[in-house]
């Protein structure tokens, strides 16, 4: 079951919305909430996956700052801004949106939207096994900064703790959701969403980290990054 959240002041589009929404998923599997005010979001105690967020209401940028103010308290939804004016579209990543719709919406570009929506929440629920010293670990993939080579261990860096395996880079990168990691050199495999720079010949992590981008695996490193940077993953 996904819960969506929409917040948006016309009456009409949410209606509109919803019908697309249940053409898009089958009965049963989808639960919606509909606010037309920031305040009502702001105000609600509703979880959701994923929040489809007007950036303007009235005449200001509410949509926007309300996003903001929803990562600030950790509210991690997947969110889609909706706006009928270009100009406004770019701000809404500043608030880590996953993406936006333009108004009046499209079903094939909410189809598309969906479909990647659906394939992020998947990866974030993606679990698999590592061996050990101390025997199997079920591991989170969403949990994974990067994987790196140290002498003839694997050394799989996670939010609080390293968990070391025998397990070569291959079998790893193997096991992990198709298009959340890339290599970033032979020894060297990166969870996209930790990525927090790019330049020609070298990567940046969102901790600080700087790792040179391996000749022969830059082609592929670009590919991939700019899959993700468009949401085509």
């Amino acid at each position: 079951m996904i819960t969506i959240c929409i917040c948006d002041d016309e009456p009409a589009l949410c209606h509109a919305l919803r019908d697309m929404l249940d053409q898009y998923m089958p009965s049963g599997e989808l639960s919606i909430i509909e606010y037309h005010s920031v305040s009502e979001l702001l105000n609600s105690t509703a979880s959701y996956d994923v929040l489809f967020l007007d950036i303007r209401f009235n005449t200001e940028d509410a949509g926007v700052d309300a996003a903001k103010r929803l990562r600030r308290r950790g509210n991690e939804a997947v969110i889609i801004f909706l706006t009928s004016l270009s100009q406004y579209a770019t701000n809404g990543y500043e608030a880590e949106a996953f993406r936006y719709l333009m108004k009046p919406i499209q079903i094939n570009m909410l189809t598309e939207t969906m479909d990647a929506v659906i394939s992020k929440i998947e990866a974030k629920h993606y679990r698999f096994s590592v061996v050990s010293d101390s025997g199997a670990v079920i591991i989170e993939a969403a949990d994974i900064s990067h994987i790196e080579s140290l002498a003839r261990r694997r050394i799989i860096n996670m939010r609080g703790q390293k968990i070391e395996t025998w397990e070569t880079m291959a079998e790893l990168y193997a096991k992990l959701p198709k298009g959340r990691f890339v290599y970033i050199q032979k020894g060297y495999v990166s969870n996209l969403d930790f990525i927090g720079q790019v330049k020609s010949n070298e990567v940046t992590l969102k901790n600080g980290d700087q790792i040179a981008l391996g000749r022969s695996y830059k082609d592929g490193f670009f590919v991939a990054f700019n899959r993700y940077v468009r949401n085509e993953r």
